[in-house]
């Protein structure tokens, strides 16, 4: 968020006020009005110098301390490849953005336990693979270093695969009239029996 500051300043004489902001106390002053707006890039313990000068060159300082808070990272949006096809890869990504730039530990909970089994600083894809149909709820936290957390869940979809017909024998040959053996060999990608 902005930081927003009005100045209310005084001129005896009645002069012409000239309003300068130095929004870190670097020595760097900005020209503004009496009303100014700032973004910090970053959460902290700031000092805000306001300098104001009438048209004699006359000046006034006022130190403003300011404090910025952290904020959360914020999650924009979780692209997958569901629906897929049961024991085939589903592809994670999620994009997301801490507003101080802050490092971001990214934590995934992948089988709907409750316990967050994959994380990493900046992980902001992983795969993973379910070996039967169903719907499927994963949950994602974000956390920076500051300890700000947001945590977001997910459907995932798990289509049924068809069996494969993996190879067919029989006993054969055999004379007409005669029965004969014939064997399936197949297989499915699932738990599916």
């Amino acid at each position: 968020e902005a930081v927003y500051v009005v100045v209310d300043a005084f001129d005896p004489g009645a002069d012409q006020l000239t309003y300068e902001f130095d929004w870190t106390n670097s020595g760097a002053f900005e020209a503004l009005g009496a009303e100014a707006t700032h973004r910090y890039p970053s959460d902290g313990q700031f000092t805000l110098v306001v300098r104001v000068t009438d048209d004699e060159g006359d000046q006034a300082t006022q130190q403003v301390p300011i404090t910025v808070n952290n904020v959360a990272p914020e999650i924009f949006q979780v692209i997958t490849n569901s629906p897929t096809l049961e024991n085939s890869q589903v592809n994670i990504q999620v994009i997301a953005q801490d507003a101080g730039g802050d490092p971001v530990t990214y934590e995934y909970d992948l089988d709907g336990d409750g316990l967050y089994e994959t994380s990493g600083v900046g992980l902001d894809q992983v795969s993973t693979s379910y070996p039967d149909d169903g719907l499927f709820t994963i949950r994602i936290r974000l956390t920076d270093d500051s300890g700000a957390s947001v945590e977001r869940e997910e459907n995932l979809s798990i289509l049924n695969a068809n069996p494969q017909i993996v190879e067919v024998l029989n006993d054969g040959p055999v004379f007409e009239g005669s029965p004969v053996t014939v064997e399936i060999r197949a297989t499915d990608a699932g738990e599916d029996e």
